[in-house]
Parts: C-alpha cells; sequence; structure tokens
C-alpha cells in the first residue's frame, strides 16, 4: 500500500479520533493525526497478529493528544480529568472492538486498568494510584505482576 492509499483509506478514521475533540482546531488535529498514522505505518508489523487500524487507532490519538499537550497543558490536564471531554476507553473499545493494548481476558480488572493508566494515558504511578484510590505501592507491584503475565504470554506465543 503506497501512502497515498494509505491516507485515501484511513482519513476517516483520523477525523472521526479527531471528532472527539470538538473544541480544538480539527484541521491541525486532523493533521496531527495524519502523522500519527504515518507513524504507525512505519511502525506496523503483521506477523505479531494484530490488526493495522487497531494499531494506526492507538498511534493517531497518541499524536494527538502529544500535541494537545505540547500546545496547551492546561487543556490537556483538564481532557485527562474531564470524562465528558476525553474519550473513554471503555467506549473505544465498543467502538473500535477492541484495544490498543492487547490484554489478555483473564487478567484481573485492576491490573488492566493500572496497565492503561501507565501506558494508555501515560500517568505516574502516584497519578495512578490517585486515580485508583489504592497506595503508590501496590500499584506499583500490581504493574510489575501485569507486566510479569504479559512477558510469560509473550513466551508461550513464542514457543
Amino acid at each position: 500500500m503506497t501512502e497515498e492509499e494509505l491516507v485515501r483509506e484511513y482519513y476517516p478514521l483520523v477525523v472521526n479520533i479527531a471528532k472527539k475533540y470538538p473544541h480544538l482546531h480539527q484541521e491541525d488535529l486532523i493533521q496531527e493525526g495524519m502523522i500519527g498514522l504515518l507513524t504507525a505505518w512505519r511502525r506496523f508489523d503483521p506477523e505479531k497478529g494484530s490488526k493495522f487500524s487497531t494499531y494506526a487507532y492507538y498511534y493517531i490519538k497518541k499524536q494527538i493528544l502529544a500535541a494537545i499537550k505540547k500546545e496547551n497543558p492546561g487543556l490537556y490536564q483538564h481532557l485527562s480529568q474531564d470524562s465528558a471531554l476525553a474519550p473513554d476507553t471503555a467506549a473505544d473499545i465498543q467502538e473500535h472492538g477492541q484495544s490498543a493494548l492487547q490484554l489478555p481476558p483473564n487478567m484481573p480488572e485492576l491490573e488492566k486498568r493500572i496497565l492503561h493508566y501507565s501506558f494508555g494515558e501515560e500517568l505516574s504511578l502516584q497519578q495512578v494510584a490517585k486515580k485508583i484510590g489504592i497506595r503508590v505501592e501496590k500499584v506499583r507491584y500490581l504493574k510489575d505482576r501485569a507486566l510479569r503475565r504479559l512477558r510469560v504470554l509473550i513466551k508461550q506465543d513464542s514457543a
């Protein structure tokens, strides 16, 4: 697939993600989303078994949020805290069929939330602890346990 075909095919996805931030300049957000799309295209490895659209969704959203954070940190903080404005992970999963993070279905829900906050929203351990309402040490322990669980699954899949 050429870059032009990629842009034509996935432009609606970029626009759809940018529309989740209607109070911002859409054209700028779409441009940032296209940068995320191209980044995903360069990094995508079909051998890993995920769909490109899921992979691209993550990079498009990440690029848009990074641009918002760079231009207006206060607004970014507001978006992260205001569930009405920030896209909800559960809603994203329902809308797109799966999360950008492929987590095992038998993983405890608390571990999934900690990984989402740590890697999806890029929150610090302290921020995750405050958001969930548990001690930082417990967050660190659960995050490490979840990552060990994922490493074991990866080793099993590659064997």
